[in-house]
């Protein structure tokens, strides 16, 4: 983003809402698996399946790396990072839209929160466990499109794009969100986890090499990555990597400018949350007007 100062806005549900005055922290997850959009992360879905990993590695082994069997492999590896060591959190640049408060109702008792790029990146950079998961904030270019599995892998090892690039591509049906995306790429266990990954595939790829002479590459390679999921290294079996984040909050009041409440909450209803409010020195910004009689 041009403008670290631009802000920005988040609709949650009373839930979350107070779960992040309790608790003090703020939530990331995985895209793939928790956001609604089925088409998040594109070719990276091809990892859920045998045939679809089949696919992507001889993709990878036929058109990215001219055949050099471990080099695909090492490149397989990046594609597990991005699908199981990347968490992400929605922010809009919309300050009142009727399709975001309408999506996001929660019987229209939600709330937006409203920061700026640099209150989330200070907040982020500002965490003495953050662990090396490093920040990428950027707007979601709505430009994804069903093509042809060979076509995306090609162009996302060909032009040098961050492991996170899939997140930050959604469909044009998507526009109406105008969405800014924290990314939060796991680089201090992707050390610790995909370096032993790498190590013993290529092991188990050597040994499904002598085993399995004259067969395709890409069903060699998934003989030595079913070997590996069946291993009994814990630290390997990436479903075991959290599947959240936590990232605690110093000062809910220097990274939230001010809270909003859903156009159509009810009276007490916004009393109430001006009251929390209060109580925890965040700024009440009021009710939405959205939906108010004109003059």
């Amino acid at each position: 983003m041009e403008d670290h100062n631009t802000e920005l806005y988040r609709v949650i549900s009373l839930e979350s809402f107070l779960s992040l005055l309790y608790y003090q922290a703020e939530r990331y997850v995985r895209p793939i698996g928790f956001w609604e959009d089925t088409y998040e992360g594109y070719m990276l879905h091809y990892l859920d399946s045998e045939e679809g990993e089949k696919k992507l590695l001889r993709t990878l082994y036929n058109d990215i790396v001219n055949h050099r069997e471990h080099d695909a492999i090492k490149n397989y590896v990046k594609l597990l990072h991005a699908r199981y060591l990347c968490y992400g959190q929605c922010w809009s640049t919309e300050p009142d839209s009727d399709a975001i408060w309408r999506i996001y109702s929660y019987g229209n008792k939600s709330i937006q929160l409203v920061t700026t790029y640099d209150r989330i990146l200070r907040t982020i950079t500002s965490e003495s466990d953050w662990n090396g998961k490093e920040p990428r904030i950027e707007m979601v270019q709505y430009d994804s499109k069903e093509v042809p599995i060979e076509e995306s892998v090609s162009k996302y090892f060909t032009s040098g794009m961050p492991v996170d690039e899939p997140y930050f591509h959604k469909r044009y049906a998507f526009q109406h969100e105008h969405e800014v995306r924290v990314i939060l790429n796991d680089v201090k266990r992707y050390y610790t986890i995909m370096s032993a990954w790498c190590m013993m595939l290529d092991s188990n790829y050597d040994i499904a090499n002598a085993e399995l002479p004259g067969t395709a590459f890409e069903d060699k390679a998934i003989y030595a990555i079913n070997k590996l999921k069946r291993s009994d290294h814990t630290v390997l079996h990436l479903n075991k990597a959290p599947k959240e984040l936590f990232v605690r909050i110093d000062g809910l009041n220097r990274y939230i400018i001010g809270i909003h409440v859903h156009p159509k909450a009810e009276s007490w209803y916004v009393d109430l949350i001006h009251k929390i409010c209060d109580q925890h020195c965040i700024c009440f910004l009021g009710q939405s007007e959205l939906y108010n009689k004109p003059p």
